[in-house]
């Protein structure tokens, strides 16, 4: 007999499907991009700490200097510069709690949505989204 066999004729086990409980497959966040602002909904439990630490530690990895970095628990806001004239010249990300989530703001300018959308799939990333 196979294990999952023997542990469906166990009446105490309770096997949970995938699409419940911890180990649920959740749908990737939402994005929106408007003039050159790049928007995501982030789940209810992200922190703003969390989404602001994930993007100061992205923009690190691409080479990018921090300017200007705000944080508290309600409220990030990061100001950084090219490493590179050629590149994207200057960086604002900004997280806000509210009511219902955390929403993440990043604008590159110039504005870029390709470039927006890869940075925030690393972002994603360190957050485990």
């Amino acid at each position: 007999m196979t294990s999952a066999i023997a542990a469906l004729s166990l009446p105490s086990c309770i096997i949970v499907p995938p699409s419940a409980g911890a180990g649920a497959v959740r749908p990737p966040p939402r994005y929106s991009f408007s003039g050159s602002t790049l928007r995501v909904r982030l789940p209810v439990e992200a922190t703003v700490m969390g989404a602001s630490i994930a993007a100061e530690r992205e923009l690190v990895r691409r080479g990018y200097t921090i300017s200007k970095l705000d944080r508290t628990a309600d409220f990030a806001y990061i100001t950084a510069k090219a490493p590179d004239h050629r590149l994207v010249h200057k960086i604002t990300c900004r997280a806000q709690r509210e009511a219902d989530a955390v929403y993440f703001d990043f604008r590159p300018f110039p504005g870029d949505e390709e470039f927006s959308r890869s940075f925030m799939a690393g972002v994603l990333y360190r957050l485990g989204l």
